[in-house]
């Protein structure tokens, strides 16, 4: 049974797709059919069920693919050993939240490559649900996320932290001025979202929703600092994680709101994928996040 064969399984697997396998391992589609057949006539069964174009694991299939990561790990390990004496090298895809690159966490992934200059660091600015998507098919090594705590039985959490969600407008907004606000006050306004599928976002939507209310969304763009830059100028109110707009209100380019009746809290994590092998390059990663945080 021969490595590659084993690879090109696990990315028809993951991709539910034989041409997206192809094209992203550089193989013709016919090799990529080849070598699955190639492995179905090894053992005796059949591994997908053809759908189209799109394809999903048989019974035999998805238990076959509990063993295929386990011999990658097996090989991925033995490299390791040998490699673990040296300076981490390699590619390292991390999946960030745009709120989160905006903040002062993005200082720590410059310290990492600092330190290991033969890194290289792919940062993919991706809401929650696109982050774990792609942590699910491999196209990420970790991911860094604000979400509701998140579990999966093949997934580790390697850090977390609640962190505030906070509302917050102009100095000169007439809200501004008030000690203590009800969130209903706020639904007169205008706000500023962030993208649509924004967990944060569409927690606070849904609160209100079952309160029987709606939120007037004036602007929306995935884009902090431009965000906080229009609710400076008044065009509105928005909501935001504090470590993303903690600097803004410390220069008093926006003020934070008092609400009386409404609190919201995200968990910060940062997540891999168990069934893959934790190589040195995303090791040494870990290792610096702990120095730091």
């Amino acid at each position: 049974m021969e490595f590659k064969n084993l690879d090109t399984f696990i990315r028809v697997a993951e991709l539910e797709n034989f041409s997206e396998a192809a094209e992203e391992l550089g193989f013709s589609q016919s090799t990529v059919t080849t070598q699955i057949h190639m492995l179905e006539e090894q053992l005796h069964t059949k591994l997908f069920d053809r759908n189209g174009k799109r394809v999903s694991l048989s019974a035999a299939g998805r238990k076959f693919l509990e063993y295929s990561y386990r011999i990658r790990q097996a090989e991925e390990e033995a490299a390791d050993y040998f490699l673990r004496e040296q300076e981490p090298e390699g590619l390292l895809r991390i999946g960030i939240m745009e709120s989160v690159c905006a903040s002062g966490y993005d200082r720590y992934l410059i310290d990492y490559m600092l330190k290991y200059p033969k890194v290289t660091v792919k940062l993919e600015v991706c809401t929650t649900f696109e982050a774990l998507e792609r942590l699910e098919k491999g196209e990420l090594d970790v991911i860094l996320t604000l979400d509701h705590r998140i579990k999966r039985e093949d997934w580790e959490t390697v850090y977390e932290k609640e962190e505030d969600i906070v509302f917050f407008c102009s100095p000169d907004h007439p809200l501004a001025k008030k000690k203590s606000i009800k969130v209903e006050e706020l639904l007169t306004e205008d706000f500023l979202m962030v993208e649509e599928k924004c967990n944060y976002r569409e927690a606070f939507e849904q609160d209100m929703q079952t309160r029987g209310k709606t939120v007037k969304c004036r602007m929306e763009i995935g884009h902090c600092g431009v965000i906080i830059d229009a609710a400076a100028k008044g065009l509105g109110l928005s909501l935001l994680p504090r470590f993303t707009v903690c600097d803004a209100l410390e220069k008093g380019r926006v003020k934070e709101l008092n609400i009386s009746d409404y609190h919201l809290q995200m968990d910060l994590q940062m997540i891999y994928d168990k069934k893959r092998w934790k190589s040195h390059v995303l090791k040494a990663f870990f290792e610096v996040m702990h120095m730091l945080w």
